[in-house]
């Protein structure tokens, strides 16, 4: 999933995230141990806050947060 915050007037992308769900399979081949490694775990405090930040994007950008 992605998630992008234009500019109306000049359509610039200032702010860019994406977030992917992995549920097994060949692509583990892929991801291998760093894709296990580089994900923070949502129940801690850096996972949790990158969680939030990642779902309240565009408050966060445009001064809501």
């Amino acid at each position: 999933m992605e998630r992008v915050v234009y500019e109306l007037d000049s359509e610039a992308r200032p702010v860019t995230a994406a977030s992917l769900t992995y549920m097994g399979g060949p692509l583990s081949i892929f991801l291998g141990a760093y894709g296990m490694a580089s994900c923070p775990d949502i129940r801690s405090t850096e996972g949790s806050e990158h969680f939030r930040r990642f779902y309240e994007l565009a408050a966060i950008v445009l001064g809501g947060r």
